[in-house]
């Protein structure tokens, strides 16, 4: 069974009160799925959301935009995961929109073009790294994993359900930022290898990507190559040795991921 999820008609209507409500929309969705599956007698049939949405504004354009989203759709494919057997993504956003002759659909591809990766992709790539794996903790912002006796994943986010046009307002999304801190305990007296990750507007957003080249009206192939090479999420490692509880201080900007890869390496 499949069923579409998309929340944008309602978005320009709503005042942000009804917008933080859309962050339960997939919910009630489900629910009311199961509950007339229930009610006649269907059981253990697979579904799947395909055709899905975020908040995000009904006249936007996917092809551009200050709205970075990849905080609240890591939220909505993990709080979704246990409920659905899979979840659909367009593959290439451009040519979705001129085939569709829709300048919504597409939103959530995994390329803009070509080899262009949108932030979307990144996402799917932290669940890649993480499936499987045990979880060692939950809450609304945080996600830990361990994958083996050795190597540890945490994953912060800060999701923030606002109308799309606030995004355009760098003030008011400074005050979004969240500063978060972990103690993690017991860890092996030894030597551990730490890569972080950070998923933002300024990293892996095609949006801040393509303004820092001044908007080109025309876009050739050399400008493709640097954008395929140049959007990826910001890495940072270090070797530190640890014995014991570790301490971590992050400062979250509005609807960003950071992803630590803590791995025992001596």
């Amino acid at each position: 069974m499949t069923f579409s999820c998309d929340p944008t008609e309602y978005v320009n209507n709503l005042a942000d009160e009804g917008i933080k409500e859309i962050s339960s929309y997939s919910d009630f969705l489900i629910n009311d799925i199961s509950t007339i599956l229930f009610k006649y007698g269907i059981n253990d049939i697979p579904i799947y959301m395909l055709d899905w949405n975020t908040v995000t504004s009904s006249d936007s354009t996917a092809l551009s935009g200050t709205f970075f989203r990849s905080a609240i759709i890591f939220e909505s494919i993990l709080k979704n995961y246990n409920d659905l057997n899979g979840i659909g993504f367009y593959l290439d956003t451009y040519r979705t929109i001129v085939e569709r002759e829709d300048k919504n659909e597409g939103i959530l591809g995994l390329f803009l073009t070509l080899k262009i990766k949108r932030p979307i992709f990144f996402v799917l790539d932290i669940f890649h790294k993480i499936n499987h794996n045990k979880i060692l903790y939950r809450n609304d912002n945080i996600l830990i994993t361990q994958e083996n006796d050795k190597e540890y994943n945490i994953v912060i986010y800060n999701p923030n359900y606002i109308h799309p046009l606030l995004s355009v307002d760098y003030k008011f999304t400074e005050q979004l930022t969240k500063e978060i801190s972990i103690v993690i305990k017991n860890f092996i007296d030894g030597y551990y290898q730490i890569k972080k990750f950070i998923y933002d507007n300024s990293s892996d957003g095609i949006y801040s990507h393509i303004d820092k080249l001044g908007f080109p009206g025309y876009i050739d192939e050399e400008i493709v190559e640097y954008l395929e090479n140049s959007i990826a999420p910001k890495l940072t490692i270090i070797n530190i040795h640890i014995n014991g509880d570790f301490n971590l201080n992050v400062d979250l900007k509005f609807n960003s991921i950071v992803f630590y890869r803590i791995k025992k390496i001596n």
